[in-house]
């Protein structure tokens, strides 16, 4: 196993904050100001924001499923 292999295989990823009490989508938010509207990341952004952060690693496993 290479060094950066190893060093790899111990990286976690998570969002910064619970989502229990996030609203779920930012699209579903039509009467937003657009200013305030790209300031803000929902629960569905932030899913999204993870698997860009997931991507690099071939092997990541997600530990959530979209229902």
């Amino acid at each position: 196993m290479s060094r950066f292999a190893a060093q790899t295989a111990r990286v976690e990823i998570a969002p910064s904050c619970s989502m229990l009490h996030v609203p779920i989508d930012l699209r579903m938010e039509t009467v937003l100001d657009p200013d305030i509207r790209s300031w803000l990341a929902f629960a569905a952004q932030k899913t999204d924001e993870l698997l860009v952060l997931a991507g690099p690693y071939p092997k990541a496993e997600m530990l959530w499923q979209a229902s």
